[in-house]
Parts: C-alpha cells; structure tokens; sequence
C-alpha cells in the first residue's frame, strides 16, 4: 500500500479516537479536544480536495465515490461547526456528536474499503507516485 494512504488512515484512527475522548468529557475539555478535532479533519479533508479527488473524479471507477466523498466533507463540516456553536455541555452536544462519529465513520470506512483500493488499480503507476509524492509533502509541511 503507498505510504500515502497509510498516513490517510493514521489521520482517521486520530479523528476517530478525538472523537471517542469527547463522549466521555465535557465542558472545557471537550471544547478543546473539538478544536483539535476540527483542525485535524480541515487538514486531512483539505489534502484529499487538494490531490487525492482530483486525481480520481474523472474516472469512471472511482467517480462516485469522490463524489458523494465531497459530499460527506461537507457534511462532517457543518457538524462541525454546529457543534461548535453549543456550549459544550448542552444537552443536544452528544447526539450531534454521535451524529458526527457516524458520517465519520461511514466515510472512513468508504475511503478505505472502496477508494483507497480502487486507485492503485485505475491510476498509472506514476501517477500514483505523484500523488503518492503530494501528499507526503503536504503532510510533513503541515
């Protein structure tokens, strides 16, 4: 597997793990991990619209996929920010919270089931290589 969907994965197990810590804190804590969370999730939404979608959403393969991956981008930011606009002990946190963790978690598992898998096998070798290159760069630059 290329280095470059391994630290993809890293960046899911991270957001997945954030997410888990703010169901069992609250208050202060919880606003901060939410912080951490959100910048996480920017970076790593930001270098798959940068690289990773570029380089598949004209395929007809993997089309699909990249679309309704946007999509899911887009919804996990406005949970995001919904969240971020309640106290963080407010009665309505944990299940927009729990709404979070399972669009997260579906579109986790779809990158890695389906669009990590596909792109090794619709995308040329050097491609791969420079995508593969991207990525790496734009991870260790962040």
């Amino acid at each position: 597997m290329e280095k470059m969907f391994e630290l993809l994965i890293r960046d899911h197990r991270e957001v997945s793990r954030i997410i888990s810590q703010m169901h069992i804190v609250n208050g202060q804590r919880r606003e901060r991990l939410l912080s951490q969370c959100t910048d996480a999730l920017e970076m790593h939404m930001q270098i798959e619209e940068d690289y990773l979608y570029p380089a598949l959403e004209d395929i007809d393969e993997t089309k699909d996929i990249v679309r309704d991956s946007y999509e899911e981008h887009k919804m996990v930011q406005k949970q995001l920010k919904e969240l971020g606009k309640l106290d963080a002990d407010d009665d309505k946190w944990d299940s927009k919270l729990i709404a979070l963790k399972e669009n997260f978690d579906h579109h986790a598992q779809q990158e890695e089931t389906v669009l990590f898998k596909q792109a090794p096998k619709v995308l040329s070798r050097e491609e791969l290589e420079d995508l593969n290159d991207q990525i790496i760069e734009e991870k260790e630059a962040a």
